[in-house]
């Protein structure tokens, strides 16, 4: 299986410079830096062996991460391994992370720092609250999937997943930060409408506790792979439920799933906040309540 790891700088100085060095000399895949423009001349020599792909002025991780999609078709890459260029992803676990898709078990892993053998360091406590339960919560019920986190960018995938149709990554509006949570929610949404359905029933109705694969570092959800180009599904460990909410939740939600709920919630009578309200409650107390 042909592999290319890549990251992506823009004034990352020191950061990008430490991320691309822990990698092994000796490595069984090819190492990408993509710089989006920077100024800071932090790869302007990354290293012997080391591929770079540059824009003149900075376009958004999104539109980087799009011209490394491109780069690994046209040259025949069977896999990519995205991983952050702040220092903040181990690359010496990348053949942990890749191990799913050599025995077939899986077309895309997603790096969790939630589940077991996962870590955060010193991540201030809202954004623990955020990454942890409001962001995988709304995703996990826009997605009809439970993943224990949406929004880490340690993952990898197969590069079949780019040229299927149903994913359709080059629209210009996931130029910036929408591409990442974007991949992911359609990779799961190509789901049969069936399993969906299956998904959402066990999302509302019990607790998870279904088999994961852990990855040692981070935990990783790993969506396991189906005949043709469709995607299985496991379960992870429940919600963590013990914290509460003091403060306006704003939650930006994909505009498929916006429009959903403001019809019905105008069909219903129901202001759309009372609806979220609603779910995110009854969730909660279901988990609560097959806990006991």
């Amino acid at each position: 299986m042909r592999v290319l790891a890549a990251t992506f700088a823009y004034n990352e100085g020191d950061k990008i410079r430490r991320t691309l060095a822990r990698h092994p000399a000796n490595r069984s895949y090819d190492l990408l830096v993509h710089d989006d423009g920077s100024t800071d001349g932090a790869v302007d020599n990354p290293g012997p062996g080391i591929i770079v792909l540059r824009n003149p002025t900075n376009q958004g991780i999104g539109a980087a991460m799009k011209r490394v999609f491109q780069y690994t078709i046209d040259n025949g890459y069977d896999a990519l391994v995205i991983h952050a260029g702040n220092d903040k992803d181990d690359p010496l676990e990348i053949p942990l992370l890749l191990a799913p898709l050599e025995n077939d078990s899986a077309d895309f892993v997603q790096g969790s720092r939630y589940l077991g053998g996962g870590g955060f360091g010193n991540m201030p406590s809202y954004r623990v609250f955020a990454t942890r339960t409001v962001h995988p919560l709304i995703f996990s019920l826009a997605a009809r999937k439970r993943v224990s986190e949406s929004t880490n960018g340690f993952r990898a995938f197969r590069t079949a997943i780019l040229r299927d149709p149903r994913i359709d990554w080059r629209q210009d509006w996931l130029d910036r930060y929408e591409l990442e949570p974007y991949l992911l929610l359609k990779a799961i949404r190509s789901l049969p409408q069936s399993e969906q359905d299956a998904v959402m029933r066990s999302l509302i109705g019990r607790a998870f506790s279904g088999p994961v694969t852990p990855h040692p570092a981070h935990g990783s959800d790993v969506f396991p792979q189906q005949m043709g180009s469709d995607f299985t599904v496991t379960q992870g460990p429940a919600f963590d439920t013990s914290k509460q909410m003091t403060a306006p939740l704003l939650v930006r939600l994909p505009a498929d799933l916006h429009d959903r709920l403001r019809r019905w919630s105008t069909t219903n009578g129901f202001s759309m906040a009372a609806v979220a309200r609603g779910l995110i409650e009854r969730f909660l107390n279901e988990q609560e309540r097959t806990a006991r």
